[in-house]
């Protein structure tokens, strides 16, 4: 296997750098809506539960959703078990991205657009 078919992205860190760079604007919107998407293709998703597991006992998710305004994606309801629960994407998750996904392109340019210009050869 070739070094390039190795390649990965990684989620958490788009996002970090996406938030900063588009400032919540626009682009930030388009960049929740590709990560929406990816994680529907995926079928990833978090529960009240797995999130609230994330914090202190004694927060909300309400609170969570007021700190982290644009972290979680609301997507259908999910099957958990026998029943079905409210669920999120995670735009901060340490999902991995690799070459091969259909999304990867878009996921790359975002890369490419937080590289100094002087480090794209690394």
């Amino acid at each position: 296997m070739q070094d390039e078919d190795k390649y990965e992205l990684i989620l958490n860190h788009l996002t970090a750098g996406e938030s900063q760079y588009s400032k919540r604007g626009e682009a930030f919107e388009d960049y929740k809506q590709m990560s929406y998407l990816f994680f529907n293709r995926t079928g990833k998703f978090v529960t009240e539960e797995d999130i609230l597991s994330q914090y202190s006992a004694a927060i909300t998710l309400e609170e969570i959703f007021s700190w982290d305004t644009d972290r979680f994606l609301p997507t259908a309801n999910a099957k958990k078990g026998d029943k079905r629960v409210k669920a999120w994407h995670d735009i901060m998750a340490m999902e991995v991205i690799v070459s091969s996904d259909p999304f990867f392109d878009y996921f790359f340019t975002i890369k490419l657009r937080h590289i100094d210009l002087l480090e794209i050869d690394d």
